[in-house]
């Protein structure tokens, strides 16, 4: 993927294709999102791409991740956290899942989990982490998110 200076615009472009592409599939394939391997193996492919890509061009990230406040790129993350949001809340109501409903989660909470995993994941350009510990970190990360959000969605 060519990188170009708009990563406000590319990346979240990026994540929202994945998203969507996602939220297109048959319910019942949806309803299996933290028991199907196959998509566990995609969507660590996908977000090791998204590594890929940062480390590519590690100083713009840097730039972004630590020095955009103030500029038009200061919502990056808040950009990105808020369409894995609306995803979210989207896969709920395909679903009919009664995570909301049965008051085991807020709109609030799905926010703050949205949120905590986009500032989660960008750390690892924040801390310097070398791309194999940035991999790592990662796969932890996607795994204690995962586990939770099924205990969430699937009590």
């Amino acid at each position: 993927m060519h990188w170009s200076m708009r990563p406000r615009r590319n990346l979240p472009t990026f994540f929202e294709l994945h998203m969507r592409q996602y939220s297109q599939r048959p319910v019942e394939e949806q309803r299996e999102l933290f028991h199907d391997e196959e998509f566990e193996k995609e969507h660590k492919g996908y977000m090791q791409s998204i590594i890929d890509l940062m480390y590519d061009n590690y100083d713009a990230f840097k730039l972004l991740i630590c020095s955009a406040e103030g500029t038009k790129y200061s919502r990056f993350i808040e950009d990105i956290a808020e369409l894995d949001e609306r995803y979210t809340l989207k896969y709920i109501e395909d679903t009919g899942n009664d995570v909301i409903s049965s008051g085991r989660a807020g709109r609030l909470l799905i926010h703050q989990l949205c949120s905590s995993y986009m500032y989660g994941f960008f750390e690892v350009i924040r801390h310097d982490m070398s791309k194999e510990e940035a991999r790592v970190h990662t796969a932890q990360l996607q795994s204690f998110f995962s586990h939770g959000w099924d205990k969430l969605f699937n009590p």
